[in-house]
């Protein structure tokens, strides 16, 4: 056999197997290719594509083989760069692969697929804020890619930007409705979002396309019980446990169920088969922290804080690489508090908007009863709520960004910076409540403001607001008895004496804001609201400007067909009940070593102690 001969059969061979692997057919295509290796060891295409072969069959360490083989007789093959970085990452070594996935894209910057693989090596680093840049350069390359806009919109949700993933996780969608990840992760951000409605039509949308989909059955039944519809939550969860019955979200949520509806031995033994299965320390955090719940409505008070603590550590150990600093936070509370002084809020220059655009403000500490007031007074049909989402921290975030220190920067704001933080808050507000009506009164809800009061002040110094006040032992122990997302602030409620200091804080500055600013405030008690919702919200609306409506009657019919994103979400839908009041006493020896740091707040505020 002559050399041209030789050269054409060999070239032969290759196409034959490029062939069958194009089409799937992957055992011929390994025999093609190995049998042209036997005639030509070093031909690169060949070991290239049967390391590929090897990634597709899951054969990750016989693929890195191949691929480093590659590399030592073309250093720049920059595809075998690529592909050994998806060995490296399947073999769990994922610092060689963020460098074999660079060198790649030294060799080729628009090879689309490596910037997608960089960006999910990234992401499993945990270095999110450097997969972003990945994922969008990955969807610049190949806009009819489904991946990366998906995985995109995961990263945005695991970073808390719900916002942000809408788009990609919609684009993802739309590329592929057979994406049930990023139809499951959609649901999840419309949830998150306020949107309850749409999220429930995309993820029965994704049952119904999927419907032995256990992560969309259990995201759904999860969002029925969070709008109150346990009856329909609960065939859903059944199919899930029919499928896998140690599945730990669909169990997670049938515990919730069985506890709402007043079977909690039942839920109790729910949730001690399951802690094995969660997957990740914060789902850990939250089974053991509902497991403390179903503890105390049981009276078993001492494993309810035990278990609280429990969950408390585990959330702890799992944001230990967040950098979260709940003694940075309230060192910053107390710099603002020695800041606010009569002279430099006196020097501030004259900021008048006008009386029918300033929003109401809806203030207090964590788990005040601010999420039970708003349920209240949104039923009447002049009010519009919205709660707890960042607006004023978008108006915070536009000053930081220009350089200027808050709160020290508000002294110098003139007309025109102020009209335009303004606009930034607005537009934050209609993002989420849609286009403003004139007529209606529009109250933020957001329990935390009040550590914003001075700039609630300086943009609108005729605003509103009201401050529900709740005894300092219960807010601390109900803090701390919670799951919250990660962030300095919510970090004060892992133990009872880093919330105590929380409250003690932030109740320095309110008290400092209500000398130093003349606020239109109404105050609140949350005893005094379980005792007379009705009296109270009266005088709630005559702070507001309005008069009564008999639709606050029927608030809790409203609330149940509403998705309310805090921890609170299945009280407020209960008739409202008094077990709360006074719960810390059943806790008093947990609680006595902070007694100190919270009886000025309490005798302050008429409270027993």
């Amino acid at each position: 056999m002559n050399e041209i001969t030789a050269k054409r059969m060999e070239e032969d061979l290759l196409a034959s197997a490029l062939d069958h692997h194009a089409v799937g057919r992957l055992e011929q295509a390994e025999t093609l290719y190995r049998r042209l290796l036997e005639r030509d060891p070093e031909n690169l295409t060949a070991l290239h594509h049967l390391g590929v072969i090897g990634l597709q069959m899951g054969k990750a360490g016989a693929a890195r083989t191949l691929f480093e083989t590659v590399l030592t007789l073309a250093p720049s093959h920059a595809d075998a760069h690529a592909n050994l970085a998806i060995a490296l990452k399947e073999q769990g070594n994922l610092a060689r692969a963020e460098a074999s996935c660079r060198r790649a894209l030294e060799l080729e910057p628009a090879m689309a697929e490596a910037h997608f693989n960089l960006a999910n090596i990234l992401r499993d680093l945990g270095q999110l804020d450097e997969a972003l840049p990945a994922y969008r350069r990955a969807i610049a390359l190949k806009p009819g890619d489904p991946r990366a806009p998906a995985n995109l919109g995961a990263v945005l949700l695991q970073s808390g930007n719900a916002l942000g993933a809408l788009g990609p996780l919609e684009r993802a969608v739309a590329l592929d409705s057979g994406q049930i990840g990023a139809r499951c992760d959609l649901g999840v951000a419309l949830r998150h979002l306020g949107r309850p409605r749409d999220a429930r039509d995309v993820l029965e949308g994704a049952v119904r396309a999927h419907p032995k989909s256990l992560s969309a059955l259990s995201l759904l039944a999860d969002l029925l019980e969070a709008l109150n519809q346990i009856d329909q939550a609960k065939p859903l969860i059944a199919r899930a446990l029919k499928l896998d019955p140690r599945h730990a979200a669909a169990r997670m949520t049938a515990a919730k169920c069985a506890r709402r509806e007043g079977r909690l031995e039942p839920a109790l033994g729910l949730l001690d088969e399951t802690s094995v299965d969660f997957p990740t320390a914060r789902s850990r955090a939250m089974l053991i922290g509902e497991r403390a719940q179903i503890h105390d409505r049981l009276g078993n008070f001492r494993q309810a804080y035990e278990q609280s603590e429990q969950s408390n550590r585990i959330s702890a150990e799992a944001n230990a690489g967040l950098g979260l600093d709940p003694r940075r936070f309230r060192r910053d509370i107390k710099r603002a508090t020695h800041c606010l002084t009569r002279s430099w809020a006196d020097g501030w220059t004259p900021s008048v908007a006008e009386t029918d655009q300033s929003p109401a403000f809806l203030i207090g500490f964590p788990r005040s009863g601010t999420t039970l007031l708003e349920q209240i007074i949104k039923a009447h049909p002049m009010i519009e709520t919205i709660e707890e989402r960042p607006l004023l921290s978008s108006v915070e975030e536009s000053l930081l960004a220009q350089g200027q220190a808050y709160p020290e920067c508000l002294s110098e704001l003139g007309g025109e910076q102020l009209d335009q933080l303004r606009r930034i808050y607005f537009d934050a507000m209609e993002t989420f409540s849609g286009p403003r009506q004139g007529n209606r009164i529009y109250l933020d809800k957001m329990p935390l403001n009040t550590l914003k009061v001075p700039l609630i002040h300086r943009l609108f110094p005729r605003a509103k607001i009201i401050f529900v006040l709740r005894h300092p032992c219960d807010c601390c122990l109900s803090g701390v008895m919670q799951s919250y997302q990660p962030n300095d602030a919510m970090a004060g409620f892992l133990n009872i004496e880093s919330a105590a200091r929380f409250y003690s804080a932030t109740m320095d500055f309110w008290r400092r804001c209500q000398d130093v600013l003349q606020l239109d405030c109404h105050m609140l008690r949350y005893e005094d609201l379980i005792e007379d919702y009705s009296g109270e919200a009266k005088a709630v609306l005559k702070h507001l400007g309005l008069a009564w409506d008999d639709a606050i009657q029927q608030y809790r019919e409203k609330a149940s067909d509403r998705l309310i994103a805090t921890p609170s979400y299945h009280q407020v839908k209960e008739p409202i009940y008094r077990r709360a009041k006074g719960r810390w006493r059943n806790y008093a020896e947990f609680l006595e070593p902070v007694l100190p740091i919270l009886a000025p707040h309490a005798t302050a505020f008429g409270y027993d102690i």
